[in-house]
């Protein structure tokens, strides 16, 4: 009796798992399906309040969607109005964000400035742990392995984006969904 039970248990995990992975694999055609629903569901009530007026249903329908592509398009242009402000004043901005992480760094009297003294302290003292000089018994097996004592730095390039490239990456949330 024991035996089904784990078994059981077994197979929902089992299904739960495989539903999960089919609504993961299936999202590029579920999510826009869901909003559509969803839209649909939404706007049904101006349909109908428009076809109690004696208004054809296809010309209703066409209404509404006229009416939402409108207001959808006015909202988009106030809000990327307001990007295109925000980008205007970023170096404005900054100064501000410059001045206040100034007027930080020179309260030292505050909890914030004896906090930032602790951890300072603490980072000398981790410092002077790293300095100290390593047993020899640690230096003989990488003279043996000729690897180098201290690791060697490596730094990562990105090759540079071009502004299509960041244009794309930019818009591809938004415009994804639509698709």
């Amino acid at each position: 009796m024991t035996r089904s039970r784990s078994s059981s248990g077994i197979y929902t995990t089992v299904a739960v798992a495989g539903v999960i992975a089919c609504l993961y694999l299936a999202r590029e055609i579920l999510i826009p399906l869901a909003f559509a629903i969803t839209l649909s569901l939404v706007l049904s009530p101006a349909v109908g309040w428009l076809q109690r007026l004696h208004i054809r249903r296809f010309l209703a329908v066409l209404w509404v969607m006229l009416v939402l592509i409108t207001v959808a398009g006015g909202v988009g242009y106030v809000i990327f109005n307001q990007l295109v402000q925000v980008v205007n004043e970023l170096p404005g901005y900054r100064e501000n964000i410059d001045h206040k992480i100034n007027s930080l760094r020179t309260s030292n009297t505050g909890s914030l400035g004896r906090a930032a003294q602790s951890v300072q302290e603490l980072g000398k003292e981790i410092a002077a742990a790293q300095q100290s000089p390593p047993s020899p018994s640690t230096q003989e097996p990488a003279r043996r392995s000729n690897i180098p004592a201290s690791p060697l730095p490596v730094q990562v390039i990105e090759p540079p984006v071009s502004g299509m490239d960041y244009l794309r990456d930019l818009t591809r949330p938004f415009l994804q969904p639509l698709g």
